[in-house]
């Protein structure tokens, strides 16, 4: 077995992924986070703001509001409660896609 230098020194960063999915999957989401955050910077893998008065000039037809979920997140009450406020809650029909 390679000590901890060595196999830093040694190994790429998606050598180590590989690695981390054959040995120890359930490390697998961290060491994404992590790998993206060395390579691209923190941006891409902090959650955005959700402040939808900030998101919601950028939306129109052409360029719709897409959540990418992880288990747990349900950003359905605060798509309610923003279309509440602009008045086009009659007018929202959210649907699940899976």
């Amino acid at each position: 077995m390679l000590p901890r230098e060595e196999f830093d020194e040694k190994l790429q960063d998606f050598d180590k992924l590989i690695l981390i999915k054959c040995f120890r999957n359930e490390l697998l989401p961290e060491a994404f986070s992590e790998f993206i955050i060395r390579k691209m910077t923190k941006y891409f893998v902090e959650p955005p703001s959700g402040a939808m008065e900030i998101i919601y000039p950028d939306l129109s037809v052409y360029t719709p509001l897409v959540y990418i979920l992880t288990t747990g997140a349900d950003p359905t009450a605060i798509i309610m409660s923003f279309a509440k406020t602009k008045g086009m809650y009659d007018s929202l029909y959210p649907i699940a896609l899976g």
